[in-house]
């Protein structure tokens, strides 16, 4: 790890607070509607200012008597992250704040210098399943969703079909051109005689997306099941172990006689 240079003083401390302040309020009363590119920018310039002032005690001093100076109520259990996003995003919500403090600390911890906070957050899937994402190190709910999504893309793309191959001009029973799977959802409905006819199909990508999740999460839990041993076959298998081992041990033991016999006969 490279060691800290920080140059950053108390005095100047208010100063970059402030244009990092003002470059908030420029981003929510212009661009804010139509990009968050400008959102994104700030981030990256707050998380700069957090590795400044991180373990630096009179430089945090100063920024609590700043945020303090504004009316701001703060505990000890009140993040550096967090005070630093009170002051820039002056005036939000609660949750907001929040929100943005978390990107903060997992961008710090995870995010790679070289890498922009919109390229960190977007492979995230934004901020707000940063800010849902367990603390734990887990996956999220959204995280599961799209594993599951990517092994039923796998297991499918070359797996038996349930049904004959048939053809159809519905264009609904055909991918979505701006689709990157080749998959589809159709109704079945079961006839009274039995058989099954499909009677609607649509390759709406989120529709698409959900199946695909529960059909993903349906085949890796049928292959965990097949890979975990249940308790019986698992005293099955201990069991016939032990007897291999009984067995093996009497043939020793035989062959140890036998030998014993023909070098007393040999004598």
């Amino acid at each position: 790890m490279a060691t800290k240079t920080n140059k950053l003083t108390a005095a100047l401390i208010k100063q970059k607070l402030n244009a990092l302040y003002e470059a908030r309020a420029v981003w929510e009363n212009g661009v804010y509607k139509t990009s968050n590119d400008e959102l994104y920018n700030l981030l990256d310039k707050c998380l700069v200012l957090f590795k400044e002032l991180t373990g630096e005690r009179s430089l945090i001093k100063e920024l609590n008597e700043l945020l303090e100076a504004r009316g701001a109520k703060l505990t000890n259990g009140t993040s550096l992250a967090t005070k630093i996003v009170r002051y820039v995003f002056d005036g939000c919500s609660a949750e907001r704040s929040y929100t943005y403090a978390r990107v903060l600390t997992v961008a710090n911890a995870e995010k790679d210098d070289k890498v922009s906070m919109r390229a960190f957050v977007s492979s995230r899937n934004g901020v707000e399943a940063i800010r849902k994402a367990p603390k734990d190190g887990s996956l999220s709910a959204a995280q599961k969703a799209k594993n599951n999504v990517d092994h039923a893309e796998r297991h499918y793309a070359n797996a038996k079909a349930i049904v004959p191959s048939f053809t159809s001009n519905d264009a609904g029973l055909h991918p979505n051109t701006e689709a990157a799977n080749d998959f589809s959802v159709a109704l079945v409905r079961k006839n009274k005689d039995g058989s099954l006819s499909i009677v609607f199909g649509t390759n709406n990508k989120a529709l698409v997306d959900q199946v695909l999740a529960a059909a993903g999460k349906e085949e890796l839990k049928a292959a965990n099941d097949k890979n975990v041993p249940t308790q019986a076959s698992a005293k099955r298998d201990a069991r016939d172990a032990k007897m291999g081992v009984i067995k093996r041990s009497a043939r020793v033991a035989s062959n140890v006689t036998r030998g014993k016999k023909l070098l007393a006969l040999a004598a």
